[in-house]
C-alpha cells in the first residue's frame, strides 16, 4: 500500500465510553499520538492486513465497562475511513465497535496492540526516537 498522508481530513463522530476515551487518550499521548492519529493508525493497519491487526474474541467486541457514552469527533483520512468501513462491515463490525475494541486492547496492553513500522504514514517519523 503506497498511501501518503492526506492533507485534508474529515470529521467523523463516534460514540465512546467516557473512561475508555480518556484512558486511551492518556496512553496515546505517551506515544506522541493524538486520539485521532491513533484511530487512523488502527484503520491503516487493519486495511493493510485486511483484518483486525490483533487477536480479538467475542468478549472483546461485546465488552462494556460503562453505560456512559459520549459522542466525540475524530479527524480521519476520508479514503482510509471508507476502506476501513468496507472492511469492518465485512467483519460484522461498525466503525465505532471496531475502534472501541482497539481502544480496549490498547489499554489492556498499555501500548499499540500491533507492530508499528516506519512506512505507516500516520506515525511521525521521530515518534520512536529516544529523547
Amino acid at each position: 500500500m503506497s498511501r501518503v498522508k492526506a492533507s485534508k481530513k474529515i470529521t467523523y463522530v463516534m460514540r465512546f465510553e467516557d473512561n475508555l476515551k480518556s484512558d486511551s487518550t492518556k496512553l496515546f499521548k505517551k506515544f506522541r499520538l493524538t486520539f485521532s492519529d491513533a484511530i487512523n493508525l488502527f484503520f491503516y493497519q487493519s486495511v493493510k492486513e485486511r483484518k483486525i491487526p490483533f487477536r480479538i474474541n467475542k468478549m472483546n467486541i461485546n465488552e462494556k465497562t460503562s453505560n456512559e457514552t459520549t459522542a466525540y469527533s475524530v479527524r480521519l483520512d476520508p479514503e482510509l475511513k471508507e476502506e476501513a468501513l468496507e472492511l469492518f462491515n465485512q467483519l460484522g463490525l461498525t466503525l465505532s465497535s471496531a475502534v472501541n475494541v482497539f481502544l480496549r486492547q490498547s489499554i489492556r496492553e498499555q501500548g499499540i496492540p500491533f507492530i508499528v513500522t516506519m512506512d505507516n504514514p500516520f506515525i511521525a517519523h521521530d515518534a520512536h526516537k529516544d529523547n
